[in-house]
């Protein structure tokens, strides 16, 4: 952002236009809270909660302070407190709570703080792994400059901004529902392939099924230098492994329980983060996994093993449930070696694996342009923010009051009524 602002704009710093609010309360047993916390971001609502449910004091808020998300992974997402209906308002002390010495100018603040400069700014600067309290590298994050509009102006910038959003907001919506619903289809339609009339097998019967290991990392033998492929069940999101991240030597496919499969081998997550779980890929090297894979090495003259991939793929909702185990429910071997698919000649699963690989492309690349749309809207976002700073997203006024005269109304004001920044409790 350079120093040149339009006409009647003025430069400031956040502690020009409001102040930090610090102290924290205690809160009371049987008295419900309206809590702003980080983990409950993404809804935009504060929770609703009674306050033995809240173990550690929290700072008061109240309509119109501007809320600064001070920790990652949502550092510099921002907030602005809306009317309670009469509850006393809390955030969580991941929050810098800056209150505008004129209320009126919250939401343009609140614009700013959301900015790609001081986002940048402050993501390159905050101290720590999880960000400062309220420093930065380069000083007090309240010492950061604003490009001042009029007010009559911030509120004009502020509408712009909501209405501009506000239609991206339903893009990426329908953006979203379509990325859920064209994934949806596609297994819908792959699983209508699968044949009720066709004999069915075990897979234990019409394969060999194993797992991996992971060798010693303390041991540098068994990684340094390697060469061969060594496929974690993350990769499983892949459907397709053309490529390894890690490499094992051979003192390690001798000397532990790791086995080196054949290329063609379908793996199968047994457990992992998120949704890795039960999904299925096929490895078109030959390969070892470590121990959250189940390895499927399937009987060539009788399956056909992009139709075996296709076919698990198509149950993985029934995969995850057939998954048992406490915190984090896990397959087992004995599960996949007991799954059965149905099994007709070679040349039917053949078409079958074709037609899917053909719905699964489509899908794909409806994904890929959804994902696209999405990204584009982002940059579109930050197009807006930027533009809106830099005086470019709605028309100056000449007959706005200008911007230093509304800090001169603000330092008045401040000089009459100095800060008393709240004790801790």
């Amino acid at each position: 952002m350079t120093d040149k602002l339009p006409p009647r704009w003025a430069w400031a710093t956040l502690a020009d236009l409001g102040l930090e609010v610090r102290g924290q309360v205690v809160p009371q047993p049987g008295t419900n809270y309206d809590l702003y916390s980080v983990p409950a971001f993404p809804t935009r609502r504060p929770e609703r909660i009674d306050g033995s449910a809240i173990k550690s004091g929290k700072r008061q808020v109240e309509p119109g302070d501007v809320l600064l998300c001070k920790i990652n992974p949502r550092i510099n997402r921002v907030w602005i407190v809306d009317e309670s209906e009469g509850r006393t308002q809390l955030a969580s002390t991941e929050y810098l709570v800056f209150r505008p010495r004129e209320r009126a100018m919250g939401p343009f603040i609140q614009q700013f703080l959301s900015s790609p400069s001081f986002r940048r700014w402050i993501e390159l600067s905050v101290e720590g792994a999880t960000g400062s309290h309220t420093r930065a590298k380069s000083g007090p994050i309240l010492n950061q400059r604003v490009p001042l509009a009029p007010l009559g102006e911030q509120k004009r910038i502020v509408a712009a901004i909501e209405e501009h959003f506000s239609g991206l907001d339903a893009a990426e919506d329908s953006i979203r529902t379509v990325g859920i619903k064209i994934s949806d289809v596609a297994i819908a339609a792959i699983q209508q392939m699968f044949s009720n009339d066709w004999p069915t097998r075990r897979i234990g019967e019409i394969a060999r099924v194993g797992s991996g290991a992971t060798p010693k990392r303390s041991e540098p033998r068994y990684w340094s230098g390697g060469t061969i492929p060594w496929i974690t069940s993350g990769a499983t999101n892949l459907r397709k492994i053309s490529s390894a991240g890690e490499f094992i030597t051979e003192d390690a496919l001798a000397e532990t329980s790791v086995k080196l499969w054949p290329r063609g081998t379908v793996l199968v997550a047994m457990y992992g983060e998120g949704k890795t779980r039960g999904k299925a890929a096929i490895s078109q090297i030959p390969a070892t996994c470590n121990q959250a894979c189940a390895a499927i090495d399937y009987d060539r003259e009788l399956v056909d093993g992009q139709y075996l991939l296709a076919y698990l793929n198509s149950q993985y909702e029934m995969s995850r449930e057939l998954a048992s185990g406490g915190v984090q429910p896990n397959l087992s071997l004995g599960l996949v070696k007991r799954m059965e698919i149905p099994l007709p000649s070679l040349r039917v699963q053949q078409h079958v694996a074709r037609r899917a690989e053909e719905i699964l492309e489509k899908s794909e690349w409806v994904s890929a342009t959804c994902a696209a749309a999405r990204k584009r809207s982002e940059a579109l976002r930050r197009s807006i923010l930027e533009a809106a700073f830099a005086g470019r997203l709605v028309p100056q006024d000449p007959d706005d009051e200008p911007a230093s005269a509304l800090l001169e109304r603000i330092a008045a004001s401040r000089s009459a009524n100095p800060d008393r920044r709240r004790a801790r409790t």
